[in-house]
């Protein structure tokens, strides 16, 4: 009798630590869950693994592209933002607020732009599933004194890589327009070099096709378009560096502020 009692007890315990074991379980992928949610929605900078990225299905980004309606920025009001940017104390990250994109909206965002990009394989081919190692998100602004309404100064600084290929994107975050990026790749995986940089600036910045100032060519691989009202001018420059003795392209494009606009 003893000997059943005793076994009666060690098979209850047993029972007892298999509940706990899932318990503990299912509690630690609840919490997990929840971080995770907050990552799409949240602040700061947060990477994403590629098993994290891979990510939106189609009717996903579908639903995202619905929730955000693009608010099209002025071109006087985009110079303003562009010297705030500029004269601002320090980057503060917050959470997405009213009218701006959220994290999912802004990595999807620049997913696409890379696709176009990849398409023609001005980035390596490869790009086009959206399939990254790694990508960096976050959002912030800048510390500073403004009548503007402080949303239209948000900005997504996001950074998606993939083998050689690095990418750095900012994205204002209520236009959800790319005015800055910066490529760096192996040159054997691209075909940028068969692309005028007008053409890839085209691409790149579609606004400026409403540009009605000459395009203006520094130099060599530097271009210059001004934008229609003259507040504004978007640059691109296209240059081969050597990494290691192979090598690469560095593609940058970003808007300034005209110093000489007048209202």
């Amino acid at each position: 009798m003893k000997g059943a009692k005793y076994k009666l007890i060690t098979a209850a315990m047993a029972a007892v630590s298999l509940t706990v074991a899932f318990g503990g379980w299912f509690l630690t992928k609840e919490l997990l869950d929840r971080k995770n949610a907050e990552f799409l929605n949240g602040t700061g900078a947060v990477a994403l693994r590629s098993e994290q990225t891979a990510l939106l299905t189609q009717e996903q980004a579908d639903e995202a592209a619905r929730a955000f309606k693009k608010h099209e920025i002025p071109e006087k009001q985009m110079r303003e933002i562009l010297l705030l940017w500029d004269y601002g104390v320090k980057e503060m990250p917050h959470d997405p607020k009213e009218a701006q994109m959220n994290m999912e909206q802004a990595i999807e965002t620049g997913k696409q732009w890379i696709a176009t990009l990849a398409n023609r394989e001005i980035v390596p081919k490869t790009l086009v599933d959206g399939d990254f190692d790694r990508i960096t998100a976050q959002l912030g602004t800048v510390e500073i004194q403004t009548e503007l309404d402080e949303r239209l100064l948000s900005r997504w600084m996001l950074e998606y890589r993939k083998d050689d290929v690095d990418i750095n994107l900012t994205i204002h975050a209520m236009s959800g327009e790319i005015w800055y990026a910066n490529i760096s790749m192996m040159a054997y995986s691209s075909l940028a070099y068969a692309y005028s940089s007008a053409e890839m600036m085209a691409l790149m910045f579609p606004r400026e096709k409403r540009s009605v100032v000459d395009t203006i060519d520094m130099y060599d691989g530097h271009l210059i378009k001004v934008l229609e009202e003259g507040a504004v001018s978007a640059h691109l420059n296209f240059q081969t560096v050597d990494v290691d003795l192979t090598p690469s392209y560095v593609i940058s494009l970003w808007l300034e502020p005209m110093n000489s606009y007048y209202e």
